[in-house]
């Protein structure tokens, strides 16, 4: 393996290893912006070689051809880092679930566990190693022989199988939750103050509509004013 292959990869995994931390942080426009810094890192260092070929077999680069290449570079680097930092986070975030789930405490997440986040961690690492590897040798333009563009792209099929699998089990999750929190207002429509009943009817129906949208947010962020001048 070439010397920038080997930095391609170690950048690869540092970014996603921080994305990761920035969001399990509560910080996610940390991580983009991270991933934003890597692609620019890396789609100048790519532009910087291919002029330095053109250059060295006598190619003309016009303002116009170096900025398609600019282009070309940005749009190889976003998808390298991108993809690869995306599998990190997929296959982090379902062994954490996975953990959860297997290894169930009371009041407490397994998935905290300094054990489980390495072995997390090791995995999403060593998947997002092969994502970057194949798109690199994929979006290369003197990709090795022998390598067909499609077939090489199996880990990164593999990523998209998993993150449907999961965004779907997480749906079906999120919609479970909103139907038995429908349930539990529109049963204590009858309680409490005027205020309470009111205010549980109108839990019931939002509840009822959020199962069938899971992937919106699920909770009102806040009561409608409406309700404060109900009397009690």
């Amino acid at each position: 393996m070439r010397a920038w292959p080997r930095r391609l990869m170690l950048l690869a995994v540092i970014t996603a290893s921080l994305v990761a931390a920035a969001s399990f942080g509560g910080a996610p426009a940390v991580g983009t912006t991270l991933v934003a810094g890597s692609a620019a890192i890396l789609a100048a260092r790519t532009y910087r070689e291919e002029l330095a070929r053109r250059t060295a077999e006598g190619e003309a680069s016009s303002r116009r051809r170096r900025a398609g290449m600019m282009l070309r570079a940005s749009a190889r680097a976003t998808t390298i880092l991108g993809g690869s930092t995306f599998a990190f986070m997929i296959i982090l975030q379902g062994y954490r679930r996975l953990a959860d789930e297997v290894f169930a405490m009371s009041h407490y997440s397994a998935a905290l566990e300094p054990v489980h986040m390495a072995i997390g961690t090791i995995i999403g690492a060593a998947l997002a190693l092969r994502v970057a590897s194949a798109l690199d040798r994929t979006l290369a333009r003197d990709r090795p022989p022998g390598i067909r563009r499609w077939t090489a792209l199996w880990p990164v099929a593999l990523v998209g199988v998993l993150a449907v699998s999961w965004g779907a089990q997480e749906m079906r999750t999120r919609s479970s939750l909103c139907r038995a929190m429908s349930t539990y207002h529109a049963a204590r429509r009858g309680e409490g103050t005027r205020r309470d009943r009111a205010l549980h009817a109108w839990l019931a129906r939002w509840y009822e509509r959020a199962a069938l949208r899971p992937w919106l947010p699920i909770h009102p962020d806040r009561i409608p004013t409406r309700f404060e001048g109900i009397d009690s």
